[in-house]
């Protein structure tokens, strides 16, 4: 018998020979990186660290009690001094360009 002729070995169990090509099962495009996507372990890691954050992110603000409009203060108070002030009393002159203002008339000023 030639060889693209079905035998049935037990039952409905159909074996094929080896050029036959119902043999042969044909996936799709999409199908095959699907399939090639999921045997590279490094993306399935990334798929499911992916997965992750999105959970986190969009599920983790309901399990948070925290609202949004909640502000958190806190207050640091400093025993350091890090700035110092002196008041200064004296007068300081500004003479004009071309005029004169002696330290007598500064004496009498004051």
């Amino acid at each position: 018998m030639s060889e693209n002729i079905k035998n049935t070995i037990s039952g409905d169990e159909e074996q094929y020979s080896l050029n036959d090509d119902r043999r042969v099962r044909t996936l799709s495009p999409g199908a095959l990186v699907v399939k090639r996507f999921f045997r590279n372990r490094l993306a399935v890691v990334g798929l499911i660290m992916l997965v992750t954050m999105f959970i986190f992110s969009f599920l983790g603000g309901l399990l948070i009690p925290y609202g949004q409009d909640e502000q958190f203060y806190t207050y640091t108070y400093l025993e350091k001094e890090y700035v110092g002030v002196t008041q200064n009393n004296d007068l300081r002159y500004v003479v004009a360009e071309g005029q004169e203002f002696p330290t007598i008339l500064q004496a009498q000023f004051l």
